[in-house]
């Protein structure tokens, strides 16, 4: 069984955002969702590789509705995935939290109607802090 995978090499630089292309949560949800450990595999691995880097995860709500949920749902999100991480091995001393109340200006919900099934979660980074 041969098996492939593409990847891409990019220098340690600091505050570099790496979004994490899959959404780990389901939709108003902070618990992750069945099969994370395969999405995460990667940044827990990277994490674990260099363990001088101090990161920040951040994480964006699904929409712009209500403010203070929001903040509370991307706070819980982003300690989801501390704990995550933290099982993995990761020093907590290493990580910090960011939650947002607003949706990512970078990669905002689409104004078009989408297929049906098909609904924005908010975009989750692990931002490069120090190393």
């Amino acid at each position: 069984k041969e098996m492939s995978k593409d990847f891409t090499i990019k220098p340690k630089e600091k505050d570099s955002r790496i979004p994490i292309l899959v959404p780990p949560f389901e939709r108003n949800k902070s618990k992750l969702r069945f099969g994370h450990e395969e999405l995460l595999l990667d940044f827990q691995t990277t994490l674990l590789y260099n363990a001088k880097v101090k990161f920040e995860i951040v994480c964006f709500p699904d929409n712009d509705y209500d403010k203070a949920f929001n903040k509370k749902l991307t706070q819980e999100r982003c300690e989801s995935l501390k704990q995550y991480f933290m099982k993995s091995g990761v020093d907590e001393s290493r990580i910090t939290l960011k939650g947002n109340d607003k949706t990512d200006p970078e990669n905002p919900p689409p104004t078009a109607s989408q297929a049906k099934g098909k609904r924005y979660i908010g975009t989750t980074y692990i931002v490069v802090k120090s190393f």
